[in-house]
């Protein structure tokens, strides 16, 4: 049996154009669930959230905002935090 050799396109060659700075982290928020009252982070931007510990989706907008971090480790610090005192 004969192999099949792949044939590859050349790659196209874009124009990189690195975003503004104050825009390099991805802010995200930390929203409590509706339903069983957890905190969990979500980027913001996000039109719904699944919730983590209970499966819930629902809309970001409609939820209670807790905090608000600058990037994705800030936020579960936040989250991890808020587990440990227990609120």
């Amino acid at each position: 049996m004969r192999r099949r050799r792949w044939v590859t396109k050349p790659l196209e060659v874009k124009e990189y154009n690195p975003p503004p700075p104050e825009s390099r982290f991805m802010e995200y928020l930390v929203v409590r669930c509706p339903r069983c009252s957890m905190p969990s982070a979500v980027r913001l931007g996000s039109l719904s959230h699944t919730c983590p510990y209970c499966g819930t989706r629902f809309k970001v907008n409609e939820v209670n905002i807790v905090a608000r971090a600058r990037n994705g480790r800030e936020a579960s610090e936040l989250v991890r935090r808020m587990l440990a005192q227990g609120r």
